[in-house]
């Protein structure tokens, strides 16, 4: 029965994964976009122009510095999957005993694994959005596991030891109290995390996860477009090749500018 399922167990593979992936996320989300050209701009600052300038000329080192940092963290990625405790999981192999959050863990195993995948058959600009796109599901369906699963005593427990454990290490000045303290607030958090849309989405799906009036859907859809480049490079990205019907642009659910937005049209559109 799944009560006499190994949690503990669970979680780590769980945490273990998803640390793994942050680190791949945040590889990602610091490759840079080429900046507009100096000459896109209509009637821009003068230091505007010469801030550009130096962007475009310093941009491929940058950006090779940030796919070297990539292209590591996959292959981080891609050896933890290849431990043997990751094997079965990554193959949905669970015993019969195993409860139904454990196929879930499968699913956002071999979500980090197609990103994994997709960092070592890096080609252009079209296999760092499929890797982008697995990696944010992958996240996603993961810290919902691992937020879950730290629901049950014993594996809150393991949470607290494994966090305390690694404050402790960074801050060794810290009593037990304070580094408890810090782990509370970590921990609530995520359970407010769980409850909060996640990821890239396209613009209807995101007016629908973010409670835009279905009146108002299409102005806020359009406003999000205007928009885009304002938002920053962490809150969206372009699918260069997207599927028939499939968005264009996704957009990052979670971000606090496009929270704002989206409250403006949360209300009826008016008669």
């Amino acid at each position: 029965m799944a009560k006499d399922f190994d949690y503990g167990a669970l979680w780590c593979l769980a945490q273990d994964a998803l640390d793994a992936v942050n680190d791949l996320m945040g590889a990602i989300f610091r490759l840079q976009r080429p900046p507009l050209a100096p000459g896109a701009v209509l009637n821009p600052r003068p230091h505007t122009l010469e801030k550009r300038r130096i962007e475009l000329k310093t941009l491929p080192e940058r950006r090779a510095k940030a796919v070297d940092a990539i292209r590591k963290a996959g292959e981080k990625l891609i050896a933890l999957l290849a431990e043997d405790r990751f094997i079965a999981p990554v193959g949905g192999v669970w015993p019969p005993s195993a409860p139904e959050i454990a196929r879930r863990l499968s699913n956002g195993l071999e979500m980090a694994a197609s990103a994994a995948r997709a960092v070592s058959a890096w080609k252009d600009n079209a296999y760092i959005d499929k890797t982008k796109r697995y990696a944010v599901d992958s996240e996603s369906m993961l810290r919902t596991v691992v937020a879950e699963l730290e629901r049950r005593p014993e594996v809150a427990e393991l949470a607290y030891q494994r966090q305390v454990g690694k404050l402790r290490a960074e801050r060794p000045d810290w009593s037990a109290a304070e580094a408890l303290a810090s782990w509370q607030s970590i921990h609530e958090k995520k359970d407010a995390a769980v409850e909060s849309p996640t990821g890239f989405l396209g613009g209807e799906a995101l007016a629908d996860a973010l409670g835009v009036h279905p009146t108002r859907r299409k102005a806020f859809i359009r406003q999000l477009e205007r928009q885009r480049i304002g938002l920053g490079n962490d809150c969206w990205h372009e699918v260069h090749e997207p599927q028939p019907n499939s968005p264009k642009f996704l957009y990052l659910a979670g971000a606090p500018e496009i929270h704002k937005l989206a409250a403006k049209y949360k209300t009826p559109k008016s008669a």
